[in-house]
């Protein structure tokens, strides 16, 4: 993987299936909740622009689990803004899972339809609202869909400015922005996990600006 530097009842059984195995991190002063590390759904691939302009983007989920997940109705993508206001929220398709970590099926890609790169045939896409621009300095994160008077708890996040709270999509330190880089405009990059998915619940150490591998392991 080339790597670029940038400088210095049916519900609580699903929310206890995708909680199961998390660990508590340690609190950040001002944080209201703590964030977990998942052992579930992760997201695990984000390129909040590209060669053709900043909508074209995608976000790649994959599911670390033994165990597959039905998404529709139960899973929703959240998009946060630079000051934590939720810009989208993202629902999946009937019929859209993830196979269990390690068997085709694992990773999906919600796409852009201004998304000028290559996904794998056989990967599941699910598109991405047309008006939608993740922001460079925003976060995105993974919700449970809420169900009766039960808030949605966040499975897992990234983002991109120490400014989106931990309570909406930021984990620990914000990862690297995909601005201000000194690069060959035509080349595809995206901020990612490493081959394993690893998640420390700190996304400056969790995620790396490398060459775009959507629908692939990092």
């Amino acid at each position: 993987m080339r790597r670029f530097s940038t400088g210095a009842a049916a519900f609580a059984v699903l929310a206890a299936a995708v909680t199961t195995g998390f660990a508590q991190a340690a609190p950040e002063q001002g944080d209201e909740v703590l964030p977990m590390v998942s052992s579930s759904l992760v997201v695990n691939e984000v390129a909040t622009r590209g060669p053709q302009g900043n909508l074209d983007e995608f976000v790649e989920i994959r599911n670390l689990s033994s165990q597959s997940f039905e998404l529709a109705g139960q899973f929703e993508v959240r998009i946060y803004a630079p000051d934590g206001a939720l810009l989208e929220t993202v629902d999946f398709p009937a019929g859209t899972q993830l196979e269990p970590r390690g068997q085709a099926g694992d990773i999906l890609v919600l796409v852009h339809e201004n998304f000028a790169g290559t996904i794998p045939p056989n990967v599941t896409q699910v598109p991405l609202p047309e008006e939608l621009d993740i922001p460079d300095l925003g976060g995105v994160a993974i919700y449970t869909v809420p169900q009766g008077n039960q808030q949605g708890q966040k499975i897992d996040g990234v983002a991109f400015s120490n400014s989106v709270p931990t309570t909406r999509a930021r984990e620990g330190q914000a990862a690297r922005p995909m601005i201000n880089l000194n690069l060959d405009p035509l080349l595809r990059v995206a901020s990612a996990r490493d081959v394993l998915s690893t998640d420390t619940d700190n996304n400056r150490v969790d995620f790396d600006l490398h060459t775009a591998t959507p629908g692939t392991l990092n």
